[in-house]
């Protein structure tokens, strides 16, 4: 699916599967925004790539929103073929370890193959920038879905494109805010929480989220009401019990 001039969905629930992959088109490659699990997902992101007229492009860049196997099972597959990783400077170590346990252990998905562990090139930190083939990106730093969590900033003439990962999620019709799964070893709701609240103070049209489906206007409101749904979520009993 084209989301806008220059980025493309190439997997997601349209393509049955649970991840959404992006890319964004630089000037002679592409930056492509996780990469799924397996062979399987693979192929289908190769197919759409050749269905939008992209597979003549390099994926030069591959940005790994946070280490949970369904976002980075391919990395050390587009690694061996010229991209470079870029991941937070939190989930690093795990990436390039290969000491996933948090998720092998503990996902109600389990995975389809071993992850093959790969250099991270570019950690991460917050309020990094980064040009990347004419790629212009503001990352920040959001732990609590992982140690290293990542999200960024991506201008397309006058809109602002933000890229949450699993931070957030976006229920059917743009109604609402979801948030991510919250069964990893690593998981911290308190770190989570602040990092929604930071969210908040941003601004951007469009949100690309690592599940679930895209919004494509007011992505600030929606931003907003992940506060809502955080603290319905993490709000503590109000009743003393004593």
């Amino acid at each position: 699916m084209q989301i806008s001039d220059h980025i493309y969905q190439v997997l997601g629930p349209m393509y049955a599967n649970l991840a959404n992959v992006y890319v964004i088109k630089g000037e002679n490659s592409l930056v492509m925004v996780d990469c799924a699990e397996d062979e399987k997902d693979l192929e289908v992101i190769r197919e759409n790539l050749r269905r939008f007229g992209l597979d003549k492009l390099p994926v030069s860049h591959v940005i790994l929103t946070h280490k949970h196997f369904g976002h980075i099972g391919n990395a050390a597959y587009l690694q061996q073929n010229g991209a470079k990783i870029i991941c937070g400077e939190g989930d690093a170590d795990s990436i390039e370890s290969g000491t996933l346990n948090e998720v092998m252990d503990f996902s109600p998905f389990q995975p389809e193959r071993d992850y093959i562990p790969c250099k991270a090139d570019i950690r991460i930190k917050d309020n990094d920038e980064l040009d990347l083939d004419g790629v212009k990106l503001k990352f920040y730093t959001v732990d609590g879905h992982t140690d290293g969590s990542i999200i960024f900033e991506y201008k397309e003439g006058e809109e602002t494109v933000l890229f949450v990962g699993d931070v957030i999620g976006i229920t059917e019709d743009c109604k609402d805010t979801v948030l991510g799964w919250e069964g990893a070893e690593d998981f911290d709701a308190e770190k989570n929480f602040k990092s929604i609240l930071r969210m908040a103070e941003l601004k951007c049209d469009i949100i690309l989220p690592g599940h679930h489906q895209a919004c494509m206007q007011n992505g600030t409101n929606m931003l907003i009401k992940a506060i809502n749904t955080a603290l319905l979520k993490y709000r503590q009993p109000c009743i003393n019990k004593e």
